[in-house]
């Protein structure tokens, strides 16, 4: 099964090689690995005319691939076995010579140059990795600077919340003192009224001393008259 299928393909990958190697190309020489993975081909080709054999496979073997030539499948030799026992006996054959091959141009790697397109692409992708990074640094900076300033701006307003507290208990005290003292004092209308009666007061102990006063100059009239010998009522 395994000679079947190798014999298969290689015809058909040899006549394409050969197909290709009509027209004259300016091409290195075949390598020796080309030439004997081209030979089992030909030797089945040859012997296909001939009744069925026993074939040996061999060992596979790495073969040295270069640059340009394709990958080397294992080689096959057949080996021609003793017919069996039959009237007219079969003459050996002998191999055919192999013809130089040149490599196929579908196998050779073709480097095309890099386009405009895509070097622009790349270019684009590079740009806009260097800004996002150059924006992602600045950005950082930015943010360290805030939170810098956030954290001195909150210790600020710690240090007025502070000085809040003590001036709101000082206006508490005072408050409380202008509440007390609102209890103890008068009002307006009471202070009247007291002006009104110390007035009062004033006129009544102004009549009652001149009152008095009438009183001793008539005493002074009556002790007058007495010492004139004057006969005069006294007033007691």
């Amino acid at each position: 099964m395994a000679t079947r299928g190798i014999s298969s393909r290689l015809p058909l990958w040899a006549k394409s090689t050969l197909q290709h190697s009509s027209t004259p190309l300016p091409r290195p020489a075949p390598s020796p690995a080309l030439a004997l993975a081209l030979a089992p081909a030909l030797a089945v080709r040859c012997y296909a005319t001939q009744p069925p054999q026993t074939v040996i496979l061999p060992e596979e073997t790495e073969s040295p691939r270069s640059a340009t030539s394709p990958a080397v499948p294992s080689t096959v030799t057949p080996t021609t076995a003793p017919l069996p026992s039959s009237s007219t006996p079969v003459p050996p054959l002998a191999p055919e010579p192999v013809p130089t091959i040149e490599p196929s141009p579908l196998l050779t790697r073709v480097q095309r140059p890099i386009g405009a397109f895509r070097g622009g692409l790349i270019g684009f992708l590079l740009g806009i990795t260097t800004v996002g990074i150059w924006g992602y640094t600045h950005l950082l900076q930015d943010y360290m600077t805030a939170s810098k300033a956030l954290l001195e701006s909150v210790q600020e307003l710690h240090v007025s919340t502070d000085k809040m507290t003590t001036h709101i208990e000082r206006i508490e005290r005072v408050e409380k003192t202008v509440n007390e003292l609102s209890k103890s004092s008068s009002t307006n209308d009471q202070i009247d009224t007291l002006r009104n009666e110390y007035r009062k007061l004033l006129e009544a102990e102004h009549l009652e001393v001149l009152a008095l006063k009438s009183h001793v100059w008539g005493i002074e009239q009556d002790l007058q008259a007495l010492s004139r010998n004057a006969a005069t009522t006294v007033r007691i």
